[in-house]
């Protein structure tokens, strides 16, 4: 932990990689200066033409007491593979430091593409990072930035497992060229523990600079758990990504924008950015969140941003929420980013514990399906089958709804009695106006009283229950009340 190690490193690394062998690091601190990266899995330049075989070598060391650190002035990532192919790393504890104002440090930067990565039992803590006034840079302790416009080599797959980040600027973040990244087949599996970090999960891109498929899937998966973030999970234009985040808070919201230093991340953070889901154009995802946000702004802001030359909607679209995140939010619970009337088109929202949707979901024109509670509001419901309607018991059926091949029917199963009705219409008060009783008689408050009636004006056709004719109800022009 004293002297710069890069050399000794470098040797160990090169020496593994052309003999096929695995790398220990036993239990210490390994220190490395001079504006370098601990050297695994990279091939200079970006973006590389093609991915280095590591030949799955196992990069290992014994948990949290096998520390590797970079000491920087303008900031060097502690692990950044640049183009890596078949490698394994596990059981490391990784930090940093910085002197100057250059750049920040990342725990595990992935850039340049990828295939066949492992990440197992991963430490990363206290990360600096560098508010650039637009930006942080660095702090994140495990980050995917590729591909960028033009590569040509392969963004595979990652898996990420026991990932625990503590006071970093995010615990996990995919930030891609969505044109380029929409080419790829990529599979990213990220299971991680995020503690007071500035965001725990981010999947985010900027606005696309042609087009994009619309059933396109960025192929990412994450299970996280928050504690004590300023902001759990954001989507920015995130397509076919799987969520599912549990969040436990202690802490203020005034607390939840600080850094481990006691600073903001970022000059520009407010308490009003003490949200649980943030998701802003989220295409085809599948978002769980739950447990306690404590004191935030909002539960949940969904909605669109801007798709640059996508072609595709600027609303979040085709996306389910479910929302069992408690809080006490002071600028509502499940609010709205209204991105020019781009909100969210044809979500599911299903909302237990996480206070009610803002009415802009509910518009008819942006066809979203919200549970809230007991209340359920549906769009262009196709039902195959009875809808049965139970009673004080919530078991059994009094009264159903079909179709038997001709017509809508409508049944009630409480008796034979010939007096119980099959169908009832009730006034504003709630009052019987009109019924249909078993018998096939019909019970109705629109009655007038005639002592004499005039001139037949034409008659009522009645058929019988097989449908069958059976006659006529004469109409009348007038009569005597």
């Amino acid at each position: 932990g004293t002297t710069n190690c890069y050399q000794a490193v470098e040797a160990a690394w090169q020496h593994c990689l052309a003999n096929g062998k695995d790398l220990y690091f036993p239990s210490g601190i390994y220190r490395i200066t001079s504006e370098n990266n601990f050297p695994f899995g990279r091939i200079n330049g970006l973006p590389p033409t093609s991915l280095l075989d590591c030949k799955n070598i196992t990069i290992f060391g014994d948990g949290p007491t096998t520390i590797l650190r970079t000491d920087t002035i303008n900031g060097g990532d502690v692990i950044q593979l640049n183009g890596a192919k078949n490698l394994h790393i596990r059981n490391l504890y990784l930090t940093a430091t910085i002197s100057g104002s250059g750049a920040g440090s990342n725990g595990v930067s992935i850039t340049g593409g990828y295939d066949n990565i492992t990440l197992d039992h991963i430490w990363c803590e206290n990360l600096p990072s560098l508010d650039k006034t637009t930006y942080v840079d660095g702090g994140k302790a495990l980050t995917i930035q590729t591909p960028v416009s033009g590569q040509t080599v392969v963004c595979g797959t990652l898996k990420a497992t026991n990932i625990f980040a503590k006071g970093c600027v995010y615990g996990f973040g995919f930030e891609i060229n969505l044109v380029a990244a929409s080419t790829m087949d990529t599979s990213v599996d990220v299971d991680i523990v995020a503690e007071d970090c500035r965001e725990a999960v981010i999947v985010s891109a900027g606005a696309a600079t042609g087009a994009i498929p619309a059933n396109w899937s960025m192929g990412v998966r994450v299970k996280a758990q928050a504690i004590n973030c300023m902001t759990d999970v954001t989507l920015g234009r995130a397509h076919g990504v799987d969520v599912e985040c549990q969040v436990i808070t202690t802490k203020t919201r005034a607390q939840r924008i600080l850094n481990y230093a006691g600073v903001k991340w970022f000059a520009a953070d407010t308490v009003a950015k003490v949200v649980g889901l943030l998701a802003a154009y989220a295409h085809n995802c599948n978002v769980t969140i739950t447990g306690n946000k404590g004191e935030c702004a909002s539960i949940a802001q969904i909605g669109g941003t801007s798709t640059g030359s996508s072609g595709l909607s600027a609303s979040s679209l085709n996306s389910r929420f479910e929302l069992g995140l408690r809080g006490t939010s002071v600028s509502g619970d499940i609010v709205e980013i209204d991105f020019g009337g781009n909100v969210a088109n044809s979500c599911t929202f299903i909302c237990y514990g996480s206070g009610s949707p803002s009415a802009a979901f509910y518009l008819p024109s942006r066809n979203n399906t919200i549970v809230f509670g007991n209340l359920h509001t549906l769009k262009d419901l196709s039902v195959q089958g009875a809808v049965k309607f139970t009673y004080t018991d919530g078991v059994n059926s009094y009264g159903e709804i079909n179709y038997d091949d001709e017509a809508v029917t409508f049944r009630q199963t409480l008796g034979s009695s010939a007096s119980l009705r099959v169908i009832k219409v009730l006034n504003n008060s709630g009052s019987t106006v009109f019924a249909m009783r078993n018998d096939g008689y019909l019970s109705t408050a629109g009655r007038l009283t005639a002592s004499a009636v005039a001139t037949v004006k034409g008659v009522l056709p009645i058929y019988d229950e097989a449908n069958a004719f059976y006659g006529y109800v004469p109409v009348y022009t007038s009569y005597t009340p």
